[in-house]
């Protein structure tokens, strides 16, 4: 079978079948630790603790990955900037996500496992017409 996938920001990923990737927000979770090291100018705490955060989300990524992998046939992907919205006032849940990541992920277990990877462009998925094709929308 085939699965599509809607990345955001409540949820990481959502997949068309009903499961997801919940946002566990690592880095605002251990935002407050990290601020009391940076005062403290602990650079070895600082980096530790950024390290927890990145293993955190790559664990959760990889296991959320995995999954879609040895279910599915086809995974589908829409294609979201995240460098564009990193440039707005959500860029710390845009970094605490993880898109790129989970996309890379995603595209290199398939390529080994032979499954099927697509990512595609979401521009104006939610004004257009199903049947014809028109913008219809504002």
């Amino acid at each position: 079978g085939a699965v599509g996938i809607d990345l955001g920001l409540k949820d990481v990923a959502t997949c068309s079948d009903g499961g997801r990737l919940e946002n566990s927000r690592f880095y605002r979770r251990m935002e407050d630790q990290l601020a009391t090291a940076q005062r403290a100018r602990n650079k070895r705490r600082v980096k530790a603790i950024h390290a927890k955060i990145k293993n955190r989300r790559q664990d959760a990524q990889h296991k959320f990955s995995r999954k879609l992998v040895n279910q599915y046939g086809e995974i589908v992907v829409g294609d979201v900037s995240s460098t564009k919205l990193a440039k707005t006032r959500m860029a710390k849940s845009v970094y605490d996500a993880g898109w790129s990541q989970l996309k890379t992920m995603l595209e290199y277990k398939c390529a080994h496992a032979g499954i099927v990877f697509k990512v595609v462009r979401e521009t104006n998925t939610t004004r257009a017409c199903s049947s014809c094709g028109s913008l219809s929308g504002p």
